[in-house]
């Protein structure tokens, strides 16, 4: 094997490049927008104590990004890869704000204080 002749498919530099920031930042953001939104659907859904979600979406975050990041690097179609983080994350950012205006309507109820 000779070290200058390139393979056929050997990606570029720039392709690596941006694997690696898609990988970095793109699986942090979408972590990030996926460990926000759940504890907001749990609440939604079950009733679930949001604080106590909020902890266990923060533990099992780490994997979730450790999935992403291999993910993003294994895959061979990266603009693909891309848009579908584009649009879950954007899908997800816009229905936590709809779960947060209607879990936070329903939280506002009057309470008694008693003394």
């Amino acid at each position: 094997m000779i070290f200058g002749k390139k393979e056929a498919n050997a990606p570029t530099r720039l392709e690596i490049t941006y694997r690696i920031m898609l990988a970095t930042f793109g699986g942090f953001i979408f972590t990030l927008i996926v460990t926000v939104f759940t504890p907001e659907l749990f609440l939604w859904l079950f009733g679930w104590n949001k604080a106590t979600s909020l902890l266990w979406m923060m533990l099992l975050s780490f994997g979730v990004y450790c999935g992403l990041v291999m993910w993003i690097i294994a895959t061979r179609k990266l603009l693909k890869t891309s848009l579908i983080l584009l649009v879950f994350g954007i899908a997800l950012s816009i229905g936590f704000t709809q779960l947060q205006t209607h879990n936070s309507g329903q939280l506002a109820a009057p309470s008694e204080v008693t003394s």
